[in-house]
This record gives structure tokens, C-alpha cells and sequence, in this order.
């Protein structure tokens, strides 16, 4: 039943968005592990007539995602290409649900509503944080500083602009364009007001932009469809986009007037910020590999090697999909990527024409086909523009609402008249690709628990997330969560347990490995007393083997190195240690805490005019006050 399938997706809307947008692994996989049984439950109508989705527009997906996965499954660190593989995945099953198996207005509508659902929560919580609580997070989660930024669920202000951007437009393009009653309309144009509020109490600079450059694109289209159906339309479509427009001017500039924070950021729209040295990290890294790129998630390693004195956070994103898509995939990428877009903006395009032509012969009023379409169209834009400035493509949850917005360019609902049959029995067959994919995925998660029953490990967490435990690499990426927040907490010996539970399940993780060693080394440093002296060196030793077993996994990372290097120095193994500093020193020239470290480290060995050296290095480097943590390195 369509239904079923129907109501999973929105399921994994719901439970992706609950559960900070997916960025991380661990709550990504639930909603993935939904979207594979909604792909699987197109096997009980797969048999039944459709209307097919254009063939172009399906063939530029295969091509571009199969060479993503294939890029991904290829790159050189396996741990760091997972999270973009299962994205990968998750944004095929929803393009291949929504084009090829639920093309009909209804559930597209009934998606659209459960995203707008998701928006007021959203908003909610935002306002909640804007006004009250900037610390306020729902379901125990916690985020960064971020004052009073909005960021509803998710962990970022600018993910949270990005996601209503998308939505607010299709529930503003259903409200001008939708054939439906009076009431309807009015309420989605509050909800697109609503929207629009979160994106100004976001505080998103990229978000601005985006949600100017779209509103324009969505004015453009509705004036040209207003013009192409008659006359009188052209009129209201004119008055409509203008009062849409002008309300949401008078919202944000009441806002804005009511906040001095809010004005603050408008002043910085123009002011260069920590992007520009992120974006030429980025570029560098693209040099390295321009053809096919260096591989997925390899940002991580890149950015820090490239890393430019003014960035001092750990530079995961380049703040620019484009520029990570062509550091990561390469030219081609990047160009499959183009060819993507454009095929499915051209047939989007193609469809407001021909959909607009059968409402002149008609003489309708309106057609909610041509609303999703403009809203669509729209919404892309908003992503597209963002994206520029910020990475929502690389957050799970934006990720699926954007392809779930491509599957309705490549599909309209309506079949184009004096489409050959040959083109729609080719695009019939990309039916089967979505059971495929989901039995796929779930083939891995049984799989997967065969091997643990047979290790006889138990597949039990806290609470609901035992449900989860099935789903590939699931139970790794639990354990490490756990396993990270009891470090955060200063529970060094569940932290331990947690870490080495998880390694039980997952041999490929390096942050397992850094969380048992940082756990052994927790536990080993209060331990000074004479009676417990061989305690203390053999929860060293453990510590040592666990950074020793993550570097296997991840040799450049700094956290592994400079950790390991520590522990040597505990035992005065200063000629060991040297070559592990000098590597971290070598993957991250230009982070001042590096340098500290191994400022400390030839202290102890002796050598203070070296050692005088990376410290003054470190504070050429540092724009703040480091001497606390130059003196816990030293000892005092």
C-alpha cells in the first residue's frame, strides 16, 4: 500500500529533523533505517500503473550519485566517507520514492504538510531560544555557544534558516498557486510567515541571501505564470508576490529593530569572516587531486593541513559545498553535479510552461501541480545560493528535504503529452531501484547482526535506541556517542567500558580508540601514590595501545598523535614520542595547541631552547591568552 510507504518517509522527515538535522552518524541512521522499509514496502504496489518521471532527469541522477557512491566507497579512509555514503543512500531512496512511486498531488501534499509540521516545532523552539533560553535544546541534546541565534533542532543557526527557506516556499507557492479552498490558502501563508520568522531570528547571514535570491526566483516564476494564464491574473500574482514580499520586510525589519543582536549582524553582512580562510584551505586541497578529488569526509585531514593561522576551530567544512564537492569528488563530480541541477531545472521549467499552457486552455485559476513546481524550483534556489556560504548539503536532514524537492522536478504528477512509450518503459524500470536500495541497506544491517549473535555480543541500548540496533554500523556509533559524552562528564571508567564495548562491534571507528585511550589516561593520571604504581603504568600501556590502534585508522589525526606522544613522555620515552609530535606537527603546522604540546614535550626532554622556540611559535599563532594551558602542559 502507498500509505505505508507514505507514512515511513514521513516518519524519517520527522524523526531525522527530532534528532539535530542527522549530523551525526548515530542520528542519521534511524531515519535511514525508515526510508529503507518505506523502499521496501514499493514492493506491494510496484505492479500498478504510474505516471513516470522524466527519463533525462533520471538518468543525470544515476550517473551523478553512482559516481558519488563509488567515490566514496574508494576513499582513503573508510570511517570518514561513511557519513557522506549514507547520505548518499538516504537522498536516493527519497528522490527514488517520491519520483517514481508517489508522483500523485495528494502525497506529495501530505509530505509537504509533515514538513510544515516539522517547521512550526522548528520556529518554536527558535523562538523559545531567541527570547528565553539560548541554551534551550529539546530531547536532552545540547549545542555550542550561539547567544541567542536561533537554531530550533538542529545544532547550527544556519542549518535551521536552511531548512525553513526550502519550506517556507512551498507553502507560500501553494498558497498563490494551489487549487484548493480560501481557508487552505490562508493557512499556508501563515505558515510561510512563519517560516520567515525563523529565518530572521536565525541571525543567518547566508540565510538572508538565500532567502532574498529565492523570493526573487519565486516572484519571477509566479508573474510569468500569472502573465501566461491571463491578464487579471498577472495582476493578483503581482499584488499577491508584492504583499508576500512586503510582509516579510515589515516582519524582519520589526525584528530587527527590537534587537540589538539582530542589528549587529545585518552590520556584518559585507565584513569578511572565518570563511574566506576555509574557502582557501579548500582550494588548496583541490589542487592536491582536481580530477577525481582526494575522497570523501577528507576535509577533516585537509583543512588542518591547510589550515590558515586565523581558524582555530577544527575545520570539518569548508563552509562551501561547492568547494568541498570539488576538493572531495573532483571535476567530474562537480560536473555531474551540474549536470544534475540543470537537467532537473530545466525540466521543472519545461513543466511551469506546459502546465501553465493547460491552464490558459482550461481557464483554471489556479493548479497545485505548477505550486509544487514554482515551490520546487523555489526552494532549490534558496539551498543553492546558501550553499555558497555554508555546508546544509552535508546535514542529513536538509539533505533529504532537498532531494525530496529534486524528485518533484523529475516528476510533476502529470504526464507530458506525446511522451514516447520507449522513454517511459526505460524510466519505468527505475522502479526497482528503490527496493533494491532499501533491501540493500537492510541486507547489511542482518548481516551485520548475524556476525554480533554469533559473537554472542547483546544488541540492547538505552532505551528506544535498541530498536536501532540492527542497522549497520549502529552499534559502534552508539557506543562512541556514549562512550564521548561520559568523557564530557568526567566519568572516566564508564567512558572506558563504553569505548571497549563498542570496539567489540566496530574495528573501524578512530574515535572508539581515542575514547578508550583518553579513558585509560584519565583513570591513570590521578593514580600517584607508590601502591598504585603499577596500576597507573599498565592503564598508560592500555591508553598507549588504543591511540597506537586509532592511528591504523586515522594516521593523521592530530587528537591520536598528540595524546600518544603524551603518554610516552609520562614514561620518558622522549626519543619514542618525538617522531609522534613532529607528524602532528607536520598534518597541522598551523595550530598554536600543537605547537604548545610539543613546546612541552621537548621541555621534558631537555631541550628549552626548542622548546622556547614552539612556544613563542604558538603564541605568533594564537590570537587569545594560551598560557594556561602552556603552564598545565609544563606542570605548573
Amino acid at each position: 500500500m502507498p500509505y505505508v510507504c507514505l507514512f515511513l518517509l514521513g516518519a524519517a522527515f520527522v524523526l531525522i529533523q527530532c534528532l539535530v538535522g542527522g549530523t551525526r552518524l548515530l542520528y542519521s541512521l534511524p531515519a535511514y533505517g525508515l526510508l529503507a522499509l518505506a523502499s521496501l514496502s514499493t514492493l506491494t504496489f510496484l505492479r500498478r500503473p504510474n505516471i513516470f518521471a522524466r527519463l533525462s532527469s533520471l538518468l543525470a541522477m544515476a550517473l551523478c550519485f553512482t559516481y558519488l557512491a563509488i567515490r566514496a566507497l574508494c576513499s582513503p579512509i573508510a570511517y570518514l566517507a561513511r557519513p557522506d555514503l549514507f547520505s548518499i543512500l538516504g537522498c536516493l531512496m527519497v528522490y527514488l520514492l517520491v519520483a517514481c512511486h508517489l508522483p500523485k498531488t495528494a502525497h506529495r501534499l501530505t509530505i509537504v504538510g509533515v514538513l510544515l509540521a516539522i517547521a512550526g516545532a522548528e520556529v518554536f523552539v527558535g523562538l523559545v531560544q531567541f527570547y528565553r533560553d539560548g541554551n534551550f535544546m529539546p530531547f536532552d541534546f545540547q549545542r555550542g555557544p550561539a547567544g541567542y541565534w536561533a537554531s530550533g533542532m538542529f545544532i547550527s543557526h544556519n542549518h535551521f534558516s536552511g531548512y525553513l527557506e526550502m519550506v517556507g516556499l512551498m507553502a507560500l507557492s501553494i498558497a498563490l498557486w494551489a487549487k484548493t479552498r480560501a481557508w487552505v490558502r490562508v493557512f499556508m501563508a501563515y505558515c510561510a510567515v512563519v517560516c520567515y520568522v525563523g529565518v530572521v531570528i536565525a541571525g543567518s547571514r547566508g540565510g538572508y541571501l538565500s532567502a532574498f535570491c529565492s523570493l526573487v526566483v519565486f516572484a519571477v516564476l509566479s508573474l510569468y505564470v500569472a502573465a501566461h494564464t491571463g491578464r487579471d491574473k498577472a495582476v493578483l500574482g503581482s499584488v499577491l508576490t508584492a504583499a508576500a514580499l512586503g510582509v516579510g520586510a515589515l516582519i524582519a525589519v520589526q525584528l530587527m529593530s527590537q534587537s540589538a543582536e539582530l542589528n549587529q549582524k545585518i552590520q556584518k553582512i559585507a565584513m569578511p569572516d572565518i570563511r574566506t580562510p576555509l574557502w582557501e584551505a579548500g582550494w588548496d586541497q583541490f589542487h592536491t587531486k582536481p580530477s577525481v578529488g582526494t575522497g570523501a569526509g577528507t576535509h577533516l585531514y585537509y583543512g588542518r593541513l591547510f589550515r590558515r593561522p586565523d581558524v582555530e576551530t577544527d575545520p570539518v567544512h569548508t563552509h562551501n559545498d561547492y568547494l568541498e564537492l570539488l576538493a572531495e569528488y573532483g571535476v567530474l563530480g562537480a560536473l555531474l553535479m551540474l549536470v544534475f541541477v540543470a537537467v532537473h531545472a530545466a525540466g521543472g521549467l519545461s513543466s511551469v510552461k506546459w502546465i501553465s499552457d493547460g491552464m490558459t486552455l482550461t481557464h483554471e485559476h489556479g493548479n497545485t501541480d505548477v505550486a509544487l513546481q514554482i515551490g520546487a524550483l523555489s526552494g532549490i534556489m534558496a539551498l543553492l545560493v546558501h550553499s555558497l556560504v555554508d555546508f546544509n548539503l552535508h546535514i542529513p536532514g536538509n539533505a533529504l528535504v532537498c532531494a525530496f524537492l529534486f524528485a518533484i522536478l523529475a516528476n510533476p504528477g502529470v504526464e507530458k503529452p506525446g511522451t514516447p512509450e520507449v522513454k517511459k518503459r526505460v524510466a519505468g524500470g527505475f522502479r526497482y531501484a528503490a527496493p533494491v536500495l532499501g533491501v540493500g541497506l537492510l541486507g547489511m544491517g542482518l548481516f551485520q547482526t548475524v556476525q554480533v549473535w554469533r559473537a554472542g555480543l547483546p544488541l540492547t541500548a538505552r532505551g528506544t535506541w535498541t530498536l536501532a540496533m540492527v542497522l549497520p554500523r549502529f552499534p559502534g556509533e552508539y557506543y562512541a556517542e556514549e562512550a564521548r559524552v561520559a568523557l564530557r562528564d568526567g566519568d572516566f571508567q564508564k567512558a572506558r567500558e563504553l569505548a571497549a564495548a563498542g570496539i567489540r562491534y566496530e574495528t573501524t571507528n578512530p574515535n572508539l580508540y581515542f575514547y578508550l585511550g583518553e579513558a585509560n589516561r584519565g583513570l591513570a593520571l590521578p593514580m600517584r601514590r607508590p601502591g598504585l604504581r603499577n596500576l597507573r603504568r599498565e592503564r598508560f600501556e592500555e591508553a598507549e595501545n588504543a591511540y597506537q590502534a586509532g592511528l591504523r585508522q586515522f594516521p593523521h589525526d592530530i587528537q591520536l598523535l598528540l595524546r600518544l606522544g603524551q603518554c610516552l613522555d609520562t614514561e620518558e620515552r622522549f626519543e619514542e614520542a618525538e617522531p609522534f609530535y613532529l607528524d602532528a606537527v607536520k598534518s597541522d603546522p598551523n595550530l598554536s595547541i600543537v605547537h604548545v604540546f610539543y613546546g612541552a614535550h621537548l621541555e621534558k626532554a631537555g631541550r628549552a631552547s626548542e622548546a622556547e622556540a614552539e612556544f613563542q611559535r604558538a603564541n605568533e599563532l594564537h590570537h587569545h591568552n594560551i598560557e594556561p594551558l602552556m603552564l598545565e602542559l609544563r606542570g605548573h
